[in-house]
């Protein structure tokens, strides 16, 4: 899905497969349960504001829409760094207003500092190496003065095992059978999620889980990375350590 050029009924197709796995395997909950701990202390008076960074299809903001109509008024903005998902997003999201679409690169968000509540991701994280990862989440933590919420899969065989065995039983699409698997083997464990994280200047302080093969983080921002967290390779394309991820250049 990286890489550009898709038909854009593979690129649908996929994007359709993904709102499923989300619905059916965790990933709309994993989402929700977290932010809505994270929000319960603010101020119910004013409306929402919630930053959903790299949203592919967007069934997370709506998810998040659907969940705030029961509670408060809620103002969501869903950015992606892909002219064609943005589109594909608005389209298929007419019954909601409350969602505006930009295109954003989630590692240099054009938004002030504080600017939302929250700021949500679902599924982004294993697409980028750790440089790219330690800016999009440091630009989360800039932009949402609560705290923000991070969902992605975990690398391991079980997995790796499970999204080969799915995406060939539940997607006839091109695009899914071969970035499933794909995606799992890119990454991060749990504890290169929370070493992200720190050195991005975010602290974890509940995280959530689902079958064992994906994970979520809520986080709050801190003045400066924290000093125990894990720095990537000088150059993030370099191979890892013995033992530890081998890092795919996109």
């Amino acid at each position: 899905m990286d890489a550009p050029g898709h038909p854009r009924e593979v690129v649908d197709q996929n994007l359709g497969d993904l709102r499923r796995c989300n619905r059916l395997l965790g990933g709309v909950r994993l989402t929700l349960r977290p932010l809505a701990w994270l929000l319960a202390g603010t101020d119910p008076r004013p409306a929402l504001r919630v930053l959903d960074v790299a949203t592919g299809g967007g069934d997370i903001p709506r998810a998040v829409a659907r969940w705030a109509r029961r509670r408060r008024p809620v103002f969501l903005v869903a950015s992606d760094v892909s002219l064609q998902f943005v589109a594909l997003a608005r389209e298929q999201s007419g019954a909601y207003p409350e969602i505006r679409f930009v295109v954003a690169d989630a590692r240099s968000l054009p938004f002030a500092a504080g600017a939302f509540h929250a700021a949500t991701c679902s599924l982004a994280l294993h697409h980028m190496l750790r440089d790219e990862a330690r800016a999009m989440l440091s630009e989360m933590g800039r932009c949402a003065r609560t705290g923000v919420v991070v969902n992605d899969i975990v690398r391991g065989w079980l997995g790796y095992l499970g999204a080969f065995v799915a995406t060939r039983l539940g997607s006839r699409n091109a695009l899914t059978w071969h970035d499933g698997p794909l995606s799992v083997l890119r990454a991060y464990t749990k504890e290169e999620m929370r070493d992200l994280a720190g050195w991005a200047g975010l602290h974890p302080i509940r995280w959530d889980g689902f079958l064992g093969y994906r994970v979520a983080f809520a986080a709050i921002a801190l003045p400066r990375p924290l000093p125990g967290a894990a720095a990537p390779p000088a150059d993030p394309a370099a191979p890892a350590p013995e033992g530890d991820r081998t890092w795919t250049p996109r």
